[in-house]
């Protein structure tokens, strides 16, 4: 028994044996579905009170709670995940929040956003294609206040973030404004992302910086004879 895009999924070998069991899945089944329900329906009315706009393809998988906040828009693709059940941040919502009217959100096709992500558009962001956006990740288009003292109360700067295709984010990875994140590169867990990254590139830390590259085979590996 394994659990797949937050539903409960029957591998070969594993389907429970007794009446009890059985029962105990299929109980569990019909949790998640109306579960996913409530998520969606969520979703849509948390849309429609903030008075933005909401597009979604098809086969969106609604597995956490997400709010929608703001005036602008979200554009989610076919096959888009959110959430998942074991994602940890239980308690804590995706928020996709497109806050000025032209502001906008898009996810591209295949990607999976994890619980407790927030993403949070003065202007655009963009998601890519099977994207892997890990949990309680952050994601934001502005300063949203000027950074000097005595600009604290004015806008600041904003420009938008581009995540390109096949990009994966680690727990908790913050992208700030103006960013690129290249295709098929990594971002490690809690890294803070303030500059370009290349394609392929593997970065960490805060500033984040390239510590690698996926498209590289292990070179560290050594297999020792007999092994």
């Amino acid at each position: 028994m394994g659990v797949r895009n937050g539903i409960l999924m029957e591998e070969a070998g594993t389907i429970p044996s007794t009446p009890l069991a059985r029962a105990r899945l299929n109980l569990l089944k019909l949790h998640l579905s109306l579960q996913g329900v409530r998520f969606r329906a969520g979703l849509r009315w948390s849309c429609w009170w903030s008075g933005g706009a909401l597009t979604a393809g098809s086969r969106l998988g609604v597995h956490h709670k997400t709010i929608f906040q703001g005036l602008g828009s979200v554009q989610i693709g076919d096959d888009v995940t959110l959430g998942y059940a074991l994602a940890g941040f239980l308690g804590t919502p995706i928020i996709l929040q497109p806050r000025l009217p032209a502001a906008k959100i898009v996810i591209g096709n295949g990607s999976a956003i994890m619980n407790g992500c927030c993403f949070c558009a003065n202007e655009e962001i963009r998601i890519g294609a099977m994207c892997r956006i890990g949990a309680n990740c952050y994601i934001v288009d502005s300063d949203f206040h000027g950074i000097r003292p005595d600009e604290r109360d004015t806008p600041g700067k904003t420009a938008p973030v581009v995540i390109e295709d096949n990009v994966w984010l680690g727990v908790s990875a913050v992208v700030l404004k103006g960013i690129r994140v290249g295709k098929d590169s990594i971002v490690g867990a809690h890294a803070v992302v303030t500059k370009d990254v290349p394609n392929g590139a593997i970065v960490a830390g805060n500033p984040a910086r390239v510590v690698g590259s996926a498209y590289d085979r292990p070179s560290d590996l050594r297999t020792e004879p007999g092994e």
